[in-house]
């Protein structure tokens, strides 16, 4: 059996500032949107093999029948391998909510934490000598 992708579909109760942060701070493409110009209800956005998917929390509910007043999953962390994680770190830090600074953890990465608009968690890591 193969998985070919995994791509994860994020509720965002404000798609503009999600499509802003993403396109603007960290370089991914606004690649499809329904409907195809804002306000949107659904993007995919990529940034080289990483696609994620945003759809707003009533659009997802209409489309799934699901109701999203009771809890629908759990806490969710982002953990990206990069290159240059000291360059990240530059060129985010005043723009970003810092979940933590550039830290060394017990695993060999060197590795720091922000939130997205809607409050994901996101961790940039790279380990000596990685070339993603």
């Amino acid at each position: 059996m193969k998985i070919s992708t995994f791509v994860a579909n994020l509720i965002t109760d404000d798609m503009t500032a999600t499509v802003a942060f993403y396109t603007e701070q960290l370089d991914f493409k606004l690649t499809m949107s329904v409907p195809e110009q804002a306000p949107f209800n659904w993007v995919l956005l990529k940034h080289d093999t990483v696609e994620l998917m945003f759809q707003t929390r009533g659009d997802f509910s209409d489309d799934l029948k699901i109701n999203l007043e009771e809890a629908t999953g759990g806490t969710l962390l982002f953990h990206a391998h990069v290159v240059n994680i000291a360059g990240w770190f530059e060129r985010l830090q005043s723009t970003v909510k810092l979940a933590f600074p550039i830290r060394h953890t017990f695993y060999g990465m060197d590795e720091f934490g922000f939130y997205d608009p809607s409050g994901y968690l996101i961790v940039l890591a790279e380990a000596k000598g990685e070339t993603v």
